[in-house]
C-alpha cells in the first residue's frame, strides 16, 4: 500500500477541488499529459476518491463531444500524511 499519493494524483485532485471539472481543463491547469491524466482519474475514482458522469446536452448545440465530469466525493488518502511530513521538513507552512 502506498503512503503517499503521487505528485499527479495531488495536482489532479487539487484542481478538481478548485473547480475544473472536465479532463481536458484539468491537463490544462495541472500539465499532466493527456495520456497519463485519465489512466489517474480511474484509479481515483477505482478508489472512491471521486466519481464521474457524462455531461448532459446535445452535441450539436453544443458544438462539441459531451464530457466527462468529476466531482470529489472523499480525501485523497495519504494527503494528510505528505502535508505533515512537508510541514515537519520545514518545506510548507
Amino acid at each position: 500500500m502506498k503512503v503517499f499519493p503521487t505528485s499527479y494524483e495531488v495536482a489532479i485532485y487539487a484542481a478538481i477541488k478548485a473547480g475544473h471539472h472536465d479532463g481536458a481543463s484539468i491537463t490544462r491547469i495541472t500539465g499532466v499529459p493527456g495520456g497519463t491524466i485519465y489512466p489517474v482519474l480511474t484509479r481515483l475514482e477505482t478508489q472512491g476518491v471521486l466519481v464521474s458522469h457524462w455531461e448532459e446536452g446535445d452535441v450539436r448545440a453544443l458544438g462539441r463531444p459531451l464530457m466527462k465530469l468529476y466531482r470529489l466525493v472523499a480525501p485523497l488518502p495519504g494527503l494528510d500524511r505528505l502535508l505533515a511530513v512537508l510541514v515537519y521538513a520545514g518545506l510548507t507552512s
